[in-house]
């Protein structure tokens, strides 16, 4: 049961989420000007209730995966990560901040050089960052409640922590794959990004590192986008 909902429960949240990705309109809240915005709120909405869905049937399922819903230990030892530089002596306090930084580096730049036009001003972030901020917190933590925390709770102890990065980083980037970035790109470097927040999820036995690497980029994804509708 647990390896059918370590599979199905993701699989089926993608299949859910690219369908009411584009019927969220139908929840009906409007709460700025912006129909970026707004859009985004519901859809926010329909994802942390189907996040908590998927929560809620793996703690049933597999109880033990219920000490994976806290901070956990930050400065735990890593395994290594060798093609990433990670070295199997280092902790998670250390790469975490390195990680935060170079990933979120490298989102900044591929997004600035693939929508370099919208750039040319900030200005209209300005009256609109809190939402923005509030809106990364909740898609950062619905995700990886989906596809960190359903996939490591339901799977741990049928597979290794390296074969279940895999499996997460898998689903996590072909459903990136028309999101932003999309395509090849989109599957791989969220195919990379899972991989590595499985371990930290693991590793750390809780969502800190991957939570918090995670809300980085959704900062600048969501922001990127909205200026991009604006």
């Amino acid at each position: 049961m647990k390896q059918i909902l370590g599979f199905g429960l993701p699989i089926s949240a993608t299949l859910l989420i690219l369908l009411f990705s584009v019927k969220t309109e139908k929840i009906g809240i409007k709460i700025t000007e912006s129909n970026f915005l707004n859009h985004q709120l519901n859809y926010q909405l329909a994802l942390l209730l189907l996040a908590l869905s998927c929560m809620i049937f793996t703690v049933l399922v597999a109880p033990e995966s219920k000490q994976l819903l806290q901070i956990g230990k930050i400065n735990a030892g890593t395994s290594g990560i060798k093609w990433l530089g990670i070295k199997d002596n280092s902790n998670w306090l250390k790469e975490g901040i390195s990680l935060s930084i170079v990933i979120t580096l490298v989102t900044g730049v591929f997004l600035f050089f693939s929508f370099k036009s919208h750039f040319s001003s900030l200005s209209p972030l300005k009256d609109v960052i809190l939402w923005i901020l509030l809106i990364a917190v909740f898609n950062a933590f619905s995700e990886e409640i989906i596809y960190r925390f359903t996939i490591v709770g339901n799977l741990g102890s049928s597979f290794s922590i390296r074969q279940i990065a895999l499996i997460s980083g898998l689903i996590f980037g072909l459903s990136h794959m028309f999101g932003t970035p999309s395509g090849i790109i989109g599957l791989t470097l969220s195919g990379i990004l899972g991989f590595v927040l499985t371990l930290s999820l693991k590793e750390t036995n809780g969502l800190f590192w991957a939570w918090t690497i995670h809300f980085l980029q959704d900062v600048l994804i969501i922001g990127t986008l909205y200026l991009k509708n604006s």
